[in-house]
């Protein structure tokens, strides 16, 4: 997780680029650039020494309306040292070498991979119990119990998607499907944790309504329309717009090329924004209507309770994804990771365990199951002993 949800995820992409080479132009009469059946290779000598903290790129010039620019389509490189770069390049245009700032090299924590994994596998054991819960208990609100049961349903595929398939970039066509649909399940899930942060608010702000109910806030039909719709475009236009920014070399997620990956970026970090302002609102509103209830022990108790209710709902709401933005500090990295893989395990917490409706499902449910042991218990006991009584009547009887 902390690969993907660092820089190749949530980070931005800077490099200063200077040719380093004469620019060749090689083509047809026509002018315009032409693909070849096989690829040519073609020697360029540096202006300058090459320093060591850059690194080449075979380039040629791309035409696009009125203006143009780089672009490494099509072009890689063969081989280069100090003075010389062999590019390949698989079609005729105008062709130079660009030296461009080298990525420093990200140190791989081995203990914050294992932690992300565990945490995960943690996640995805109670998104499992906590869907479970919103699709068989029947004393959670139809509203929230939509919005609870759609966010777990897409954390659940999403985390999943990512343990088992965020590394298969050696397969280049699965590797873009698995990135084209970990873009759409994260997408969906911060959609859903903005109609999650949308719902509480509008209960909260009713709280002196007396024949306020979650029906009033916004319908089924249109939460699913919302949650599962609103990503749906964002990823076909992103589709359709550049389809080859789906995988890259080491992982499969959204490619930085011509900013691909602000189309994740952007929505998530307008989302983001929204729900923080959603939760001080939430806080400011619970702030001043609950100080007007009574001092009495049940109040207080309730009160302390509610509170620590939307306190975590800022987990729940995808408030901590902001760390996200500032990984470059080991310590940011680490709150990240641990922080947003708890996910899962507070929305059990949160909307199951910390229920007392649902905890009575819970024990209606085990006492159920107890009851079904111990008849068959019984049933079995009995089924032994008539075998047992039958048996010596059966051997008088033979004599």
């Amino acid at each position: 997780m902390e690969s993907i949800l660092s820089g190749s995820f949530l980070g931005n992409k800077s490099k200063e680029n200077n040719v380093l080479s004469q620019v060749v132009a090689v083509g047809l009469d026509s002018g315009h650039p032409r693909s070849l059946s096989e690829p040519i290779k073609i020697s360029f000598s540096h202006k300058k020494h090459q320093q060591g903290d850059m690194q080449p790129l075979c380039v040629f010039w791309k035409f696009d309306g009125q203006v143009g620019s780089w672009s490494p389509e099509g072009c890689d490189i063969f081989s280069f040292d100090d003075n010389f770069t062999v590019c390949n390049c698989s079609h005729l245009s105008s062709f130079a070498v660009l030296m461009r700032m080298s990525e420093p090299k990200k140190f791989e924590d081995p203990t914050l991979s294992v932690i992300s994994h565990i945490l995960i596998t943690t996640s995805l054991v109670c998104l499992t119990l906590a869907i479970v819960t919103f699709l068989f208990c029947r004393s959670i609100q139809k509203a929230t119990k939509a919005i609870h049961l759609h966010l777990s349903l897409c954390l659940f595929v999403a985390h999943l998607l990512f343990l088992l398939g965020i590394s298969r970039h050696s397969m280049k066509v699965l590797c873009s499907v698995i990135a084209g649909l970990l873009h759409y399940f994260y997408l969906a899930c911060f959609v859903w944790m903005c109609l999650e942060g949308v719902q509480l608010f509008l209960l909260v702000r009713n709280l002196r309504v007396v024949k306020y109910s979650t029906r009033q806030g916004i319908r089924r039909r249109y939460l699913v329309m919302l949650g599962y719709g609103v990503p749906a475009v964002i990823v076909a236009v992103a589709a359709g717009t550049f389809s080859n920014g789906y995988g890259t070399e080491k992982l499969c997620w959204l490619s930085h090329d011509r900013e691909f990956h602000w189309s994740f970026l952007g929505p998530v970090f307008f989302i983001i924004v929204v729900n923080i302002v959603l939760f001080i609102s939430i806080l400011w509103i619970l702030r001043s209507k609950l100080g007007d209830l009574n001092t009495d022990v049940s109040k207080v108790k309730d009160k302390r309770m509610l509170t620590f209710k939307a306190a975590s709902h800022c987990f729940i709401m995808g408030c901590t994804w902001i760390l996200g933005f500032f990984q470059k500090v080991i310590v940011f990295e680490y709150l990240f990771v641990i922080v947003n893989a708890l996910q899962g395990p507070f929305i059990f917490l949160m909307h199951c365990v910390l229920n007392h409706q649902v905890r009575a499902e819970y024990k209606q449910w085990l006492s159920v199951v107890l009851h079904r042991k111990k008849d068959m218990s019984e049933s079995s006991v009995s089924t032994v002993g008539m075998k047992t009584l039958m048996t010596p009547a059966t051997s008088d009887t033979a004599q």
